[in-house]
Parts: C-alpha cells; sequence; structure tokens
C-alpha cells in the first residue's frame, strides 16, 4: 500500500475512535504565530479533540489555520529633504493573502513532573492545504494558486493544571511539509510548483477534558 494510502487510514481510523471511544474526551484550543520557510510569518488558531487512553496518552484529530497578508511596494522617488527629513515617496505594486489548513491525527504523552505542571510530546501526520491570492494593482489582476501535501507535526510543551479538568498549555509545534501545486508535463516530464511550510510555531491555549 502507497504511504499517502497508509496515512489516509490511519486519519479514518482516528475518526472512528473519537466517534465512538467511550473514552473521556480531549479538547485543546490555540493561538499563537508561525513562521514557515516559504512564506512569511504569521498568526495561526487551532484546536484539537481526541479521547484519553489513559491517564497518560491521548490520542486526537486537530487542525489549525494560518493566515497571512502582505504587499510588495518600490521606491519612486527617493532623497528628497523636505523640512530637515529626507522622504522616501513609494509606490505598492502587489498584495498577497496566504492561507495554510493543515489537518492531522496525533498522539501525545503527558508526564507529571509536580502537583500542578506536566510536560508532554507528541506527534502527528497530516494533510496540509495552501490557498495564495495575488493582486497586480499595476496590471489590475487577480491570481490565486492551490497547493496540497502530506505532512508531519510535532509537539512539546508545559501544561499547569487549573483544575481538575482544565489546563493551561504553552508549546513549540513544528510543521513538516511541502505542498505542491500547478502540476503539468514539459518535453514529457513531470513539473510542479512547490512551498515549503515547514516552520517552528509558538502557541498557547487551554486543554479541557469533557465526559
Amino acid at each position: 500500500m502507497q504511504t499517502k494510502h497508509w496515512i489516509v487510514a490511519v486519519l479514518l481510523l482516528c475518526l472512528a475512535g473519537l466517534v465512538y471511544g467511550g473514552n473521556m474526551k480531549a479538547l485543546e484550543l490555540h493561538v499563537g504565530t508561525l513562521n514557515p520557510k516559504g512564506t512569511p510569518s504569521g498568526m495561526l488558531l487551532g484546536g484539537s479533540y481526541g479521547i484519553n487512553v489513559d491517564e497518560a496518552v491521548d490520542v486526537s484529530l486537530g487542525v489549525f489555520y494560518f493566515w497571512k497578508s502582505y504587499s510588495e511596494t518600490s521606491n519612486v522617488n527617493t532623497g528628497t529633504t523636505e523640512g530637515n527629513i529626507v522622504v522616501t515617496e513609494k509606490v505598492q505594486t502587489i498584495n498577497y493573502k496566504t492561507s495554510l489548513l493543515p489537518v492531522s491525527a496525533n498522539v501525545t504523552i503527558h508526564f507529571p513532573v509536580a502537583q500542578k505542571v506536566n510536560i508532554y510530546g507528541g506527534a502527528g501526520i497530516s494533510y496540509q492545504f495552501l490557498w495564495n491570492k495575488e493582486e497586480n494593482l499595476v496590471a489590475n489582476v487577480e491570481s490565486s494558486r492551490f497547493f496540497k501535501g502530506f505532512g508531519w507535526v510535532g509537539r512539546a510543551g508545559v501544561e499547569y493544571l487549573l483544575g481538575s479538568r482544565s489546563s493551561f498549555i504553552v508549546e513549540a509545534y513544528y510543521n513538516g511539509c511541502k505542498v505542491k501545486g500547478n502540476k503539468s508535463e514539459e518535453a514529457g516530464l513531470p513539473t510542479w510548483d512547490e512551498v515549503n511550510v515547514t516552520g517552528l510555531a509558538l502557541r498557547g491555549g487551554v486543554r479541557l477534558l469533557i465526559f
């Protein structure tokens, strides 16, 4: 079986376990920043929902949404002195909007280190979607591109227990993936565009246990 078939099978098994599992459920909500290699850094919002296998291990399905808007500018007039200050006139030429949506199946292990403090680590496999919209203000043209691909995720953090079923978490989150798009053939050879969205995120949030 090809690798992508194994990944899809694992995602489906995790989903089935969440729907039919009788264990206590764990809900996490996060906010933070991600710094991918192929795009400027931006904000992310996300969460996960899973089941506790026991007091130390949980499995979950997770998703987060990353977005970034930015522009290209160029100098029109440099070095104009006005009132003892040097003024540079700039013009905005291109606007970009980038969105990334990874969906992952995860396993997390928790280790108690103090009465109200746990540390944890985990990893998972993911399928990721990237949308990029470009608006050329000079040519008055808009275009959109779509990318997708398999990847993996890793996380490590600290959990502070607020109550019997709630906690505050702070973590480092690693997203490893290269998404592909615009596949074609040139001179009989496969070609495609690729964006490296591998990067480190820092995020915080809450974890809730639900019966």
